[in-house]
């Protein structure tokens, strides 16, 4: 059946399987496969050893996975935090209404979503969420691979009950783009082995997996995005001694078979894939990873504290040492593991073996390369100033993560647009192409809310600001704010207050009561 369609569709699958069968292309993935690894080692904590065991087994190796703890913060401060109810949300509008806002022509020509569609859209949105495992764990999934392998990856795919979003792990993920504009994809990859079973001799065995997305144009075919999935298994050869079928050796790769089609052809109006860069890298498809220059840096930490582990451990218990003294003439007494030495002070001596360095060049020179890994990694070290948290403003506290702010701004960038770009092709299933998502982004660090309340004071006493906009950025609804401030009886004066204070009425006398 999927020999069929394709006949039918004229989709040139062939093409595509050489074009990433292709040497250059195969050593190309085979060298990103290999540095992607390498940050998941540091990520998930597998450093490299420095020092050998002991004689005695001791393992003296220190690992401070500093690498793990930049991904994380970068992760939790680009979506916010859940627990302080600063989530990323999305506010659903008319794409009308988005382009007329951002054309710079004027105000926007009023276009807006009815409040029953807007409840029908966020209620569609939570659907698809939950079967997409929740929003947190889309947020964490792509940030997290983002910051590690500098790539993050949407597909969409369309089960009975509506659309569902999938992470998809970079390093089982390749493209090809066009010849003269990286940036224009013609066709994507999923390749991954599986076990299955062999529809030649029925035997379950490992096998390979492999999902082609192709541009159809582009590869001779109608409009649309066409999606196949394939197997491929060893090649079969006959054993005359028992007269049966079984396997070549698995490590010849000339005994492969090609690309066996094991699904019908999916198509699709758009492209079901949404992908971007965590970092920009202006010369190349993928991007760039938070941890890049900076594991060389976390391994100079290893090897440093994992030496001062090792002398720490040497004289954490003092060698006695004798100076001058033959081993025949120390004698054991029984006053608490005692030496009587029978010689004279002047010939020998007994002490401790001490340290003659409580090593502060080594902590100075730890201290410089760990400030180096949070510059490089475009970090603020919070070690560097927490005696003096207590006195930084808000405005001294963006100074200090001011790199840190820069880069987020970078990654809300491209995150921010791919989210958008994914929740309209949901809704595009839902029938909703006239709808968008906008990202409504949080501000990542605390604030004083007193010094941002009293900022807001001296904007209202300019009149630069509404009660209204005041409201608003203190987290307060207006509309419920203002019915409960209407409902309230009028304050008293200072200057009756005061008056009454002197004359010593009291709340009941003012009512007519004694």
């Amino acid at each position: 059946m999927a020999e069929e369609q394709q006949n039918e569709l004229g989709i040139d699958f062939d093409l595509a399987h050489a074009e990433f069968d292709g040497e250059d292309v195969q050593v190309s993935e085979l060298r990103r496969i290999t540095e992607l690894q390498g940050l998941w080692n540091f990520y998930d904590g597998e450093h490299r050893s420095f020092l050998k065991l002991s004689r005695e087994g001791i393992d003296d190796n220190v690992v401070i996975n500093l690498c793990s703890v930049l991904v994380d913060r970068s992760t939790s401060r680009l979506f916010g935090d859940p627990l302080r109810g600063e989530l990323l949300t999305f506010n659903i509008e008319k794409k009308e209404d988005v382009k007329a806002r951002r054309s710079k022509k004027g105000e926007a020509k009023g276009v807006t979503v009815a409040e029953t569609d807007q409840t029908k859209a966020k209620a569609y949105l939570e659907d698809v969420y939950a079967r997409s495992g929740g929003l947190d764990k889309i947020y964490n999934s792509i940030g997290v691979y983002g910051a590690v392998t500098g790539h993050f990856i949407f597909k969409l795919t369309l089960e009975d009950e509506g659309p569902r979003i999938i992470t998809i792990d970079p390093s089982i993920f390749s493209v090809l783009t066009r010849s003269d504009d990286k940036d224009k994809t013609k066709a994507y990859k999923l390749e991954f082995p599986i076990t299955a079973r062999d529809p030649r001799d029925g035997n379950i065995k490992e096998t390979e997996f492999r999902q082609l997305i192709l541009h159809g144009p582009s590869y001779g075919g109608p409009d649309g995005w066409h999606i196949q999935d394939f197997h491929r298994y060893q090649a079969l050869v006959e054993v005359e001694s028992v007269g049966k079928l079984e396997d070549t050796d698995p490590s010849n790769t000339a005994n492969e078979m090609d690309w066996v089609p094991v699904s019908p052809i999916e198509t699709w109006e758009f492209n079901p894939i949404v992908d971007g860069q965590n970092l920009p890298h202006a010369r190349a498809y993928w991007g760039q990873s938070d941890m890049k220059n900076v594991t060389g840096l976390n391994d100079e930490i290893n090897f440093v504290m994992s030496n001062v582990n090792r002398i720490i451990r040497y004289h954490a218990h003092p060698r006695t040492v004798g100076i001058g003294i033959e081993a025949s003439t120390i004698q054991e007494t029984a006053v608490e593991s005692f030496w009587s030495v029978a010689a004279t002070p002047d010939k020998a001596k007994i002490q401790n073996l001490e340290m003659q360095s409580d090593l502060p060049a080594v902590f100075n020179f730890f201290t410089i390369i760990r400030e180096a890994f949070w510059t490089i990694g475009r970090e603020a070290d919070p070690s560097t100033f927490k005696e003096k948290i207590g006195n930084v403003t808000n405005f001294g506290l963006r100074v200090l993560f001011l790199d840190a702010l820069n880069k987020l701004g970078q990654k809300r960038q491209t995150y921010g647009k791919a989210l958008t770009l994914v929740l309209e092709r949901c809704m595009e299933l839902g029938d909703m192409s006239d709808l968008t998502a906008v990202p409504n982004w949080t501000d990542p660090l605390p604030t004083d809310p007193r010094e941002s309340a009293e900022t807001l004071m001296i904007e209202r006493d300019m009149g630069i600001v509404s009660k209204e906009t005041a409201a608003t950025e203190r987290g307060r609804k207006w509309e419920q704010e203002k019915e409960r401030i209407d409902s309230e009886p009028d304050p008293e004066s200072v200057e009756e207050s005061m008056m009454r204070s002197l004359r010593g009425d009291s709340e009941s006398g003012r009512s007519g009561r004694i």
